[in-house]
């Protein structure tokens, strides 16, 4: 092992850590404003829950955010069907609602858009929607939410904090681990085995991050419980090497 290899490692530590951190952020806050959006009116009941409402993951002071979804008619009939969507509206018992009659001709898609901003957060930090379509032969009823957490950066949008923080999440994690194989060659057992964990965790915030992004929230919250006891089992392998 070269002169430099301990500092390098250090800073290969340091780089890693980071990114794990705005992995973490980025995964957790997703997933959690997804899971209190399924509670929020909970009350409308469905036949289908649908993943398929597309939100911004943050939203900022200052910034107009679209909330859409992409409706099919893949009958050979006309569908005539109407689309409610509730909104926060700064409290959970509070919203806002909107409806839309749609009539769509045999295989036609259409995209619905509706508009959100800081002064639909419940609670001072969430954005709740839910989304209702009713049933229209042979399609049933179908519901979807999503969540969208506000951040006090002004001068950023939604699309600017995730960008950030997927960049920070894959240059810290990739980065670092590059720089920690770099340091320690050859790899020793110990030092093969802390390598393997660092790519299991840029592998493992990857995957969350994505499902998060799909809007597959139960998955993603279970992922990130999971990953919660995984790090302090990482921690202690550290800390008290075997």
């Amino acid at each position: 092992m070269n002169r430099s290899s301990p500092i390098t490692s250090l800073l290969a530590f340091v780089l890693f850590s980071t990114g794990l951190a705005a992995g973490l952020i980025w995964w957790g806050s997703s997933a959690w404003a997804d899971l209190e959006a399924s509670l929020f009116d909970a009350s409308i009941t469905a036949d289908v829950v649908l993943n398929d409402l597309r939100c911004p993951q943050y939203i900022t002071p200052e910034e107009i955010a679209a909330v859409s979804i992409r409706v099919q008619n893949p009958t050979d009939r006309i569908l005539r069907q109407s689309a409610r969507i509730h909104i926060s509206y700064g409290f959970v018992t509070l919203m806002r609602e909107e409806n839309i009659l749609l009539e769509m001709q045999p295989r036609e898609s259409r995209q619905l858009e509706w508009y959100v901003t800081a002064d639909d957060v419940a609670w001072g930090r969430l954005v709740l929607v839910r989304l209702h379509l009713s049933r229209s032969f042979p399609l049933p009823s179908r519901t979807a939410t999503c969540g969208i957490v506000l951040v006090n950066l002004p001068w950023l949008n939604g699309n600017h904090i995730s960008l950030l923080l997927a960049g920070i999440t894959l240059a810290g994690t990739i980065g670092g681990w590059r720089l920690y194989l770099k340091a320690n060659q050859p790899l020793t057992n110990r030092q093969r085995n802390v390598a393997a964990l660092m790519l299991a965790w840029t592998i493992l915030l990857i995957a969350g991050n994505l499902l998060a992004l799909l809007g597959i929230w139960i998955a993603a919250g279970v992922l990130f419980l999971l990953s919660i006891i995984f790090l302090v089992i990482s921690l202690t392998y550290l800390i008290y090497p075997v």
